[in-house]
């Protein structure tokens, strides 16, 4: 049995990026995730029920050197993605058998330092490892007391279908993702801005292209930043593609800017890897694929704006509904394209000659 502890990641394939959001301080935790669903209990079997239902079916035992039990979770879900802000005052242990994960989940540490232990390997956590657990996996997690992790669950079929995307084929094989996590700072920035954007969604939860979209980022960046069994075949070289399937996925694109796409989701409908595709936008079109939907879905808030009533939407309304997130940026980047606000495209928009 291996025994895992804090790792520098191997230089190909770079840890999750979660980066410093882990400190192990008492001072520097908060709670995440308030403005989800929020339990906060002293009753064992309660906090096993609940756990059960928002992350995996397990038994809860607590340790008998406690003389008391309390606990709390907060979560929040999204589609298929379920994000979780876990903690056990009281040392306890959660045994999950092999036949209750059908889910792919990551645990990231906050406070304290838990163990899982697979069947061949054992993960000790550390503010720079986190834990990965593949559908089917067998383990017991030791919590000590007062010890708090992030979790993040995605469904199977998710995660199987952006790999489908990704790959341009379908996989042979079951995704297997390694157990052992490193927390590298590289991509820090991202991981923490989507999770506080998922903590401050609020009505935006009413837009599929925004909810949908954070879900697919952080399953395509679990993919090509997280040693697995296909690592190899995602991040390998690329093929070169010809101008035909270039123009097959900007058709796919501009007839399909309203669904929550992604790099993998064009490159499947254009019958080529994702990598290939990538190389391809840059070599004939220079940008990619994700700045070509946005720049389309772009002109669509324009239309849009340019057809509504003053009054009977808003800039935002628009601009969600059409996957933009974050309003300052939006409005400076299409000003810098359009020469105007987008509160004046709906200002004006119909009384004038409009071109988008």
């Amino acid at each position: 049995m291996r025994v895992l502890a804090s790792v520098s990641p191997c230089p190909k394939h770079h840890g999750l990026p979660i980066g410093r959001l882990m400190n192990s301080s008492v001072g520097s935790e908060r709670e995440w995730f308030l403005n989800g669903e929020v339990v906060t209990t002293k009753n064992s079997d309660e906090m096993e029920s609940v756990v059960s239902k928002v992350l995996a079916p397990h038994s809860l035992i607590v340790s008998k050197k406690m003389s008391e039990f309390s606990a709390a979770i907060n979560a929040i879900q999204l589609g298929e993605l379920t994000v979780g802000y876990l903690k056990y005052d009281s040392e306890v242990t959660l045994i999950l058998p092999e036949s209750s994960l059908d889910t792919y989940s990551i645990n990231i540490p906050l406070r304290g330092r838990p163990v899982s232990k697979f069947s061949n390997t054992v993960v000790a956590s550390t503010p720079n490892l986190a834990t990965a657990f593949n559908p089917g996996s067998i383990v017991n997690i030791n919590w000590p007391a007062s010890c708090s992790q992030l979790c993040v669950k995605f469904s199977r079929s998710s995660i199987d279908d952006e790999l489908r995307a990704l790959l341009g084929r379908d996989p042979v094989r079951t995704l297997r993702l390694a157990e052992a996590v490193p927390l590298t700072p590289s991509h820090y920035n991202f991981w923490q801005s989507t999770l506080k954007l998922v903590e401050a969604l609020g009505e935006i939860t009413n837009y599929p292209l925004v909810t949908q979209r954070i879900g697919q980022i952080l399953i395509e960046t679990l993919l090509l930043t997280q040693l697995n069994n296909y690592s190899e075949e995602l991040l390998g070289g690329a093929s070169v593609i010809s101008p035909k399937s270039v123009n097959k996925a900007v058709e796919y694109i501009e007839s399909h800017a309203a669904l929550p796409l992604t790099t993998g989701n064009i490159a499947c409908a254009a019958g080529v890897s994702a990598r290939a595709l990538q190389r391809a936008f840059q070599s004939h079109l220079e940008t990619t694929p994700m700045d070509y939907l946005r720049s389309v879905r772009m002109v669509r808030v324009r239309e849009q704006l340019a057809s509504s009533q003053p009054g009977s939407t808003t800039v935002a309304a628009v601009a969600y509904e059409w996957g933009f997130t974050h309003i300052g940026r939006f409005a400076k980047s299409y000003r810098d394209r359009f020469a105007e606000y987008p509160s004046q495209t709906l200002r004006f928009g119909n009384d004038r000659n409009f071109n988008p």
